[in-house]
């Protein structure tokens, strides 16, 4: 069971193109609440990579 965490773990690493990484701030601007039933604003995808501390 340890060798498939280990070889799991490897091919994330090979698999994973650190050319692409982006700066993400740590405050977003998020707008300001409305009385609306139905809010909508533009999202941005940012991927998915493994993170030390959640923010």
């Amino acid at each position: 069971m340890a060798d498939r965490k280990d070889t799991k773990t490897s091919m994330n690493g090979i698999l994973f193109d650190h050319s692409k990484l982006v700066d993400v701030p740590f405050q977003v601007e998020f707008p300001v609440p409305k009385s609306e039933l139905v809010q909508r604003f533009q999202v941005l995808y940012l991927g998915n990579i493994p993170v030390t501390k959640p923010v």
